[in-house]
């Protein structure tokens, strides 16, 4: 009888122990999920305080950091921004991060709605968008990769006033990055895009325009914080602008920006159904339908899918033999 209960008693002590290991595992891994967690609003308040101190305005309204057991993330029901200057405001509802415990430097997000004003520029701008959600794989000093997708952007005018010239609409948007290697991968898209130029009641209508291209030394420009396009060299995989229909344009080829801002670039331009996209944009722009017309009938004249080359050498713009003028130098 003794000889029974001696290993009842083992058992039971070695299962009190792994019961007060798992108990100790547990508070421990608490205690530093709310370290780690108070970390995270610490730095958010640094971020904020650090804006403040240039002179700019910042808010995290009710700022929480949330997602125990297995996540990490900053919640606010309003964020904002202001620069210094004035010139550029930023405000955001209801803003949700996390990451996973075991990958803290891969970050998702959303956003219920975000607003971007330029008050200090003539004319104002503003853009918003609502149901953002965001990705991102944090590195120095450019995220690996990052993805945002939106809906019902907008671009137009501030409240004050100042005609933009264009009013542009999307229903949903997406764009995304990656670094390769030392340049930087960037293909964004819009879809049922709506422009309504100055002046005009009828909008374009758009199904997609999209745009694929890389930055080249688009890390280093990046960790110079350069925010001049001079001396910049992009490859233009394809930018796109359907017209519905599979008629549209497509525009591909390297583009250089020298010191002085003049552009050169080997591009080559492909019109997918001349006919009908000179069609739909005489109806879109009545008072420009001739001069569509006529600009795009050399193209209907080689088939349903032509392609000419346009070159613009130190910012003179050229399709084979015929000039169409100077781009302005880049800032």
């Amino acid at each position: 009888m003794a000889s029974r209960e001696r290993p009842a008693r083992g058992y039971s002590r070695r299962f009190a122990w792994l019961a007060i290991a798992i108990v100790a595992v547990i508070g421990l891994y608490t205690a530093g999920w709310f370290y780690m967690a108070s970390l995270l609003d610490a730095e958010a308040g640094k971020a904020i305080a650090r804006i403040e101190r240039d002179g700019g305005v910042a808010l995290c309204a009710n700022r929480e950091a949330r997602g125990y057991p297995f996540r990490i993330g900053l919640f606010c029901d309003r964020i904002g921004v202001t620069d210094a200057k004035g010139n550029v405001e930023v405000r955001g509802e209801g803003l949700r991060t996390a990451a996973q415990v075991y990958d803290p430097f891969r970050i998702i997000g959303e956003l219920d709605a975000l607003h971007i004003g330029y008050p200090g520029r003539q004319p104002g701008v503003s853009a918003s968008a609502s149901d953002m959600r965001f990705s991102a794989s944090v590195a120095q000093p450019l995220p690996e990769r990052a993805s945002i997708t939106m809906r019902a952007i907008a671009v137009d005018a501030d409240p004050e006033g100042n005609d933009l010239p264009v009013t542009v609409k999307a229903a949903t948007g997406a764009a995304h990055m990656r670094r390769n290697s030392g340049d930087v991968d960037v293909a964004m898209e819009a879809r049922h895009v709506s422009i309504v130029p100055a002046g005009m009641d009828e909008a374009i209508l758009l199904p997609l325009i999209s745009l694929d291209l890389t930055v080249e030394d688009g890390v280093e420009r990046f960790a110079r914080r350069t925010e001049s396009l001079r001396g910049t060299s992009i490859v233009l995989r394809s930018v796109t602008v359907s017209l519905g229909e599979d008629a549209g344009v497509t525009v591909s080829g390297p583009v250089a920006i020298d010191p002085q801002g003049l552009v050169d670039a080997s591009l080559q331009i492909t019109v997918n159904k001349p006919a009908t996209v000179a069609a739909r944009l005489g109806e879109a722009l009545p008072s420009e339908r001739e001069r569509i017309q006529a600009a795009l009938s050399g193209f209907a004249m080689l088939g349903d899918s032509p392609s000419l080359p346009l070159t613009i050498e130190k910012s003179v713009a050229r399709i084979a033999f015929i000039n169409l003028g100077r781009v302005p130098a880049l800032k």
